[in-house]
Order: structure tokens, then C-alpha cells, then sequence
């Protein structure tokens, strides 16, 4: 599950390192693991809480000024984060 910007950034990657902990960890898998367990929003931004989190985050460069900036317009008129996220953080 990811968009086509996303998967066009993790290919067929499984696994990619976390800096923090220098560990070889896998990479998010929303069908076997918990978003807020990994992941928390702060304004715009998503923060990596896990190795899994913070790796995923920056090998999908989920936080790119382009997407901060769109996630700044959609919060600025009410559509972020969306609905089905929304229960997920609380």
C-alpha cells in the first residue's frame, strides 16, 4: 500500500537502515503493524517514534518540503489528516 510516489522511492526495498539506531530494520507495513505504534503528526510533519518508522520516513522521504507544503494546505482548509487516518491517530 503506497502511492506512486512512494513506491516509485522504496522499489522493491524490504528492509533500509535507520541512522539513529545504525540498524538494518524493515520498512512500515501497514497490514501487519500499528501507524501511532511508529508514526506521530505534528502539525504537518510525521514523526518516526521506531527505527521502522524513522527509516520508512526517510527512504519514502515522506516529509519532502513538497509534501510539508501540501500537507500545510490541506490542513489549512480542514482535510488533513484524512478521515481514515484520523481514527488511527487519535
Amino acid at each position: 500500500m503506497a502511492c506512486q510516489l512512494c513506491n516509485r522511492y522504496k522499489g522493491s526495498d524490504l528492509t533500509t537502515f535507520d541512522r539513529d539506531s545504525l540498524e538494518l530494520v524493515p520498512l512500515f507495513n501497514p497490514r501487519l503493524q500499528r501507524w501511532n505504534e511508529h508514526f506521530e503528526l505534528a502539525g504537518a510533519q510525521i514523526i518516526g517514534l521506531t527505527p521502522t518508522g524513522r527509516a520508512t520516513l526517510e527512504l519514502l522521504q515522506i516529509n519532502d518540503e513538497a509534501r510539508l507544503l501540501d500537507r500545510q494546505e490541506l490542513i489549512a482548509v480542514g482535510r488533513y489528516p484524512p478521515t481514515q487516518l484520523a481514527w488511527i491517530i487519535g
